[in-house]
C-alpha cells in the first residue's frame, strides 16, 4: 500500500493503534475518523435532506453554526427554507404553515433552479447551494464520485487489514 500524505500516515497510525487496543474491524473507525476530522460533515450526516422538516432545517442551521460553519451564502439559503423564515412569510401572506411537514430539499432546490433558468434569472447562487446540498446529503453516497471515493477507502482498509493479518 502506498501512503501519499501526512493525513494518510496519521490515519493509518491511528487505525493501527485502534486495532491493537480494542480489536475494531477498522472500517467503522475509519468512518468515525472522517467525521471527527470534519465536524460540518458530521452534523450534515445526521440529516436526510431529501426528507426533512423546516423545523429540522432550523435545527441543522444552528448545529452547523455551532460546529464552526460560517454564516455564508449556503447557510443563508438553507436558513431561508427553515421554519422561522417560512412561518414569517406565511404570516405576511396570511396563509397557514406547517413547520413539521417533510420536504425534499434537494428536489425543491432543483425545481427552483429550473424555474430560474426558464425565466432567465441568475442561477449561480442556486447552483452553488444545490451543490452544497448534494455534497452533504446522506443520499450522496449514491453519487458516482462519492461511491468511487468510498471504494478507494474500502480497498485501502482491506489492504491494511490484510497486511496486519499476514
Amino acid at each position: 500500500m502506498q501512503v501519499t500524505n501526512v493525513s494518510s500516515y496519521a490515519g493509518v497510525a491511528a487505525l493501527q493503534s485502534k486495532q491493537n487496543t480494542d480489536g475494531t474491524n477498522g472500517a467503522d473507525f475509519f468512518l468515525e475518523m472522517e467525521e471527527e476530522a470534519d465536524p460540518i460533515a458530521a452534523v450534515m450526516a445526521t440529516y436526510d435532506l431529501t426528507n426533512i422538516t423546516p423545523a429540522e432545517i432550523d435545527q441543522l442551521v444552528d448545529e452547523l453554526k455551532a460546529a464552526g460553519h460560517p454564516f455564508d451564502e449556503n447557510l443563508l439559503m438553507l436558513s431561508s427554507r427553515g421554519a422561522g423564515f417560512r412561518s414569517h412569510l406565511a404570516g405576511l401572506a396570511g396563509g397557514d404553515y406547517d413547520p413539521h411537514q417533510r420536504v425534499n430539499l434537494v428536489d425543491l432546490t432543483q425545481d427552483q433552479l429550473a424555474m430560474a433558468r426558464r425565466f432567465e434569472d441568475p442561477t449561480e447562487s442556486i447552483e452553488r447551494f444545490l451543490e452544497f446540498l448534494k455534497v452533504h446529503d446522506k443520499g450522496e453516497a449514491l453519487n458516482a464520485d462519492a461511491m468511487q471515493q468510498r471504494l478507494m477507502h474500502e480497498s485501502m482498509m482491506r489492504q491494511m487489514i490484510g497486511a496486519r493479518a499476514g
